[in-house]
């Protein structure tokens, strides 16, 4: 925050130029110290600068914000860096403009007056005030404080990843005052973004800010809201997108010829990819119980898709090499070979009744059935149309259902 103070040093420069004339006359500087040596004459800067002492004073904070140093999701941790412009008003430090050559303000050293202490009641382990001893406080002749003082904060902040890599975060640094409630009041007096940077991982939606009163700390409470949501560019081309090429990939396995023996080695290894982006989603997302991403849940339905996809490719090879006068080994192939020749069984009745209608003969009739009428290999050829359709079916649905929940929810949140 050096370039405030750079800025604030060169106006008081020019104006004490203007109205005194030259610097380096006798006159102006005799003026500035009487100024100076009358203001501080009995000035105690351990008392608060009201005539009253009843009464509080009121420290109204304008934030400048400058950065997002990081936010650390996975611990709940916001790194932030902004400036603080405070002002008050001290009824002690004023005097006239005629006697003073219509001066208007003067800076007066850090460590001879009262200045408001603050603190983060919210902090992780760092809330550093750039507050150097030799830095000033611009006064203006009525009695008018300006303190601008950088800040360079870590709070913790509950993170919010359930529309993951859509998430928008809230996250607050409360500032109080050492002191209570009867000797100093915070006013909120808005965000100054113009000065801020941009962060390569999150956008800063929002900075708000708002005063509140902690009845058990009897205490003044600034606290300043910080809304940000995740630039998901990134995640959605490096994993997003991986993850359906390799689901469609994954339907390719019920092209591959039975005969080639690569069907089960091609559908364990896709499943296996699966199971390599979800270590890297659950990497990348907070590790809590209480707000579950809605992403984990879509990967952990993929990875139960790809499974399902294992499991029928399994199935179809044992019903496939199964011979005829034999029954397939696996319990649930046996079901799927009951269930389908259920459904195809007019198809096998039609076939026959067209074999009869011919000159007739035992043996031809008992070879066309066999040829015509459902045997293990046609039904695992028709289980290999039927599974490719319902997983093709299943992943589109929960993908498009997914998409659409999670942008409309999240755009929602924005708003």
């Amino acid at each position: 925050m050096n370039v405030f103070f750079a800025l604030v040093h060169l106006g008081v420069l020019l104006t004490v130029q203007s109205v005194l004339g030259d610097g380096s006359s006798t006159s102006s500087y005799k003026l500035l110290t009487s100024l100076h040596d009358k203001l501080l004459k009995d000035y105690r800067k351990d008392i608060r600068p009201v005539l009253n002492q009843q009464k509080p004073v009121k420290v109204s904070i304008h934030v400048i914000p400058k950065s997002i140093i990081s936010f650390d999701e996975m611990n709940g941790i916001l790194a932030a860096s902004f400036g603080l412009d405070i002002t008050w008003t001290d009824e002690i430090i004023t005097w006239d403009l005629v006697s003073y050559s219509n001066l208007t303000f003067i800076p007066l050293p850090l460590s001879s007056i009262w200045r408001p202490r603050l603190f983060s009641s919210n902090a992780f382990d760092t809330f550093a005030l750039d507050t150097l001893e030799s830095s000033n406080i611009m006064y203006f002749y009525n009695g008018t404080a300006l303190y601008i003082l950088g800040v360079r904060s870590s709070t913790l902040c509950s993170p919010n990843s359930r529309y993951f890599p859509f998430d928008i975060h809230t996250c607050y640094i409360d500032i109080i005052p050492l002191s209570s409630i009867y000797e100093v009041n915070f006013v909120a007096n808005g965000v100054y973004k113009d000065v801020y940077e941009e962060n390569p991982l999150w956008k800063l939606l929002s900075v708000d800010t708002s005063v509140e009163i902690d009845e058990h700390l009897e205490t003044s409470v600034f606290r300043i809201a910080v809304r940000l949501q995740r630039r998901h560019s990134f995640l959605l081309m490096n994993i997003f997108a991986p993850i359906v090429f390799l689901a469609i990939v994954n339907l390719g396995v019920f092209s591959l010829p039975v005969e080639s023996g690569e069907r089960i080695s091609f559908a364990l290894t896709v499943l296996l990819s699966f199971a390599v982006f979800l270590t890297l989603v659950t990497g990348n997302t907070p590790k809590s119980s209480i707000t579950v991403s809605l992403f984990s849940i879509y990967m952990l339905i993929v990875l139960t898709y790809s499974a399902l996809i294992t499991f029928s490719v399994i199935m179809v090879v044992d019903i496939h090499f199964t011979e005829n006068n034999e029954k397939p080994k696996s319990p649930f192939s046996r079901i799927m070979v009951w269930f389908v020749h259920k459904t195809l069984m007019c198809n096998c009745r039609s076939t026959e009744i067209d074999i009869i209608k011919e000159e007739f003969d035992m043996d031809e009739f008992q070879e066309k059935r066999q040829v015509s009428c459902i045997n293990y290999k046609s039904i695992s050829h028709a289980l290999d149309k039927a599974f490719v359709l319902i997983n093709a079916f299943f992943f589109v649905s929960v993908t498009v259902i997914f998409q659409l929940y999670i942008s409309f929810n999240s755009q929602s949140e924005t708003v």
